[in-house]
């Protein structure tokens, strides 16, 4: 018998609660505990009668109850000691809300989390802990004590091809399952997974012809149109109110929310006023460098150390060659929805060799006509490998081994990395090969993500997603 931990998030709750009471049909479990995000969700569990959740908790009920109690010093060295990566900020790096407290109050924070997992698992004793992403301080320290002292923590990653998701063991880095097939493949690939092989060679033929995105792409990120400011701070103030953000310390008050929509509203105004972002020279020599959605687990938890994405900039402007251009793309979610300050993108437009290219361009035919592409961990980098681009990337996205991918390293060495991914860089059939057996690692061990899905369809998706908890977990 197994016994199960896991962690719900806000309106995701009732659908991954529908794939527990499959997996529950399915598998030996013993006794299923949670936390769950959102006090709307945490009465829907408290209210249904499929699963008994022993124990369960609400995470604002946690914080709040942790938040104003006293830190130890001793306590802290202690848990860092223990526990530590080898320091304890990635829990907080990977908490958008937390990294903008004060010292104070993130040392009460990160200490309460520890203590009260630590108590809690002495009690349930957790085979497993499984949430959806690693993406706070609330779920980067549960995952962390169940791997290091019970037994096993998995979140649930998107392979970033179509709408496909797969298990992960690591809190970052690279896809275990996906490499680990990868690396048992032979050259009779074709034959062995002829299934998988026939989907991953369909969908990379699919993919230069058409340029498909993934299913978690805002489908209306690229319209010109303003969004609504006045539905969205009337939904926004209903689920203060009496939604899923009521009495919760992770949202800010509506007054406030309000102050932020025409503060950006005024700042998106001016940034087009001002012309700041240009239209692309596609017959131009130059290197392509998406800016990320931020604040996002992209790089706040994969790659933390370059969270400052103009300090990249400004390396990648210092390193090309003369003749070359950098072409910076803001991220058109961010830029519908939560501009970035005027000045952040005045400082990367002042730089003498880079150019912002505006959100609505199409960054399928920017990476198709750039020189090479460069990204923290983003999609855009997996991209530019199904396009035969030189890939330079700075953090570790999970499909860095693949050979067309350069990495940044020590900036001092960054000029030699980008000479060799401009000048030496050939797609060769042997890339080739290895790039259609990354895709068919992936369409093998992964399974369709539940996002945007119903009736049939979502069935069918909870159905495999089961069918691969149970035997990467429970055989």
């Amino acid at each position: 018998m197994t016994d199960l931990f896991l962690n719900y998030n806000w309106n995701s709750t009732e659908i991954y609660h529908r794939v527990t009471c499959e997996l529950l049909k399915q598998t030996s479990i013993d006794t299923i505990g949670a936390t769950v995000v959102g006090r709307k969700p945490y009465k829907f569990l408290k209210e249904q009668n499929n699963i008994n959740y022993d124990p369960l908790y609400c995470v604002q009920d946690v914080h709040q109850n942790i938040v104003e109690n006293q830190y130890d010093p001793e306590r802290i060295s202690e848990l860092e000691n223990r526990y530590g990566a080898p320091n304890l900020w990635p829990a907080l790096w990977a908490d958008r809300k937390y990294i903008e407290y004060t010292p104070e109050k993130q040392k009460r924070l990160v200490q309460g989390w520890f203590d009260f997992f630590i108590e809690l698992f002495d009690s349930f004793n957790p085979d497993i802990y499984l949430t959806s992403a690693v993406d706070s301080a609330y779920t980067w320290i549960p995952f962390r004590i169940v791997n290091e002292e019970y037994g096993t923590a998995v979140q649930r990653a998107h392979t970033r091809v179509l709408d496909r998701e797969v298990l992960q063991k690591t809190v970052a880095g690279r896809f275990n399952t996906i490499w680990d097939r990868y690396e048992k493949m032979g050259s009779d690939v074709e034959t062995v997974y002829s299934e998988s092989y026939q989907e991953a060679t369909t969908f990379l033929r699919k993919f230069r012809k058409e340029g498909v995105t993934p299913e978690y792409t805002d489908s209306d990120s690229s319209q010109t149109g303003d969004p609504s400011k006045l539905y969205e701070l009337v939904n926004y103030w209903y689920q203060k109110k009496l939604g899923y953000y009521n009495d919760d310390f992770y949202h800010d008050s509506t007054q406030r929310r309000i102050k932020e929509s025409v503060k950006q509203l005024l700042w998106r105004k001016y940034v087009d006023y001002r012309d700041l972002f240009q239209r692309p020279n596609y017959n131009s020599n130059y290197v392509y460098f998406p800016l990320h959605l931020q604040p996002e687990a992209s790089t706040m938890v994969k790659a933390p150390m370059y969270v400052e994405l103009p300090d990249v900039i400004r390396d990648l402007s210092k390193s090309l060659p003369v003749d070359y251009n950098l072409y910076v793309k803001e991220h058109p979610a961010l830029y519908k929805y939560k501009i970035r300050r005027p000045r952040y993108y005045k400082e990367i437009d002042k730089l003498p060799n880079t150019v912002l290219i505006h959100p609505h361009v199409d960054s399928h035919e920017l990476i198709k006509s750039s020189d090479a592409v460069t990204t923290v961990t983003g999609t855009a980098g997996l991209e530019g490998v199904f396009y035969k681009k030189p890939v330079l990337t700075f953090g570790e996205p999970n499909y860095s081994k693949l050979p067309q991918v350069y990495e940044a390293g020590d900036p001092k060495g960054l000029p030699a990395v980008l000479y060799d991914a401009l000048s030496e860089h050939r797609h060769t059939d042997e890339y080739e090969s290895e790039l259609i057996k990354y895709l068919t690692a992936i369409f093998h061990e992964s399974y369709p993500s539940l996002n945007n899905k119903s009736g049939e369809r979502l069935q069918d998706a909870i159905q495999k997603q089961c069918s691969v908890l149970e035997q990467e977990l429970f055989r």
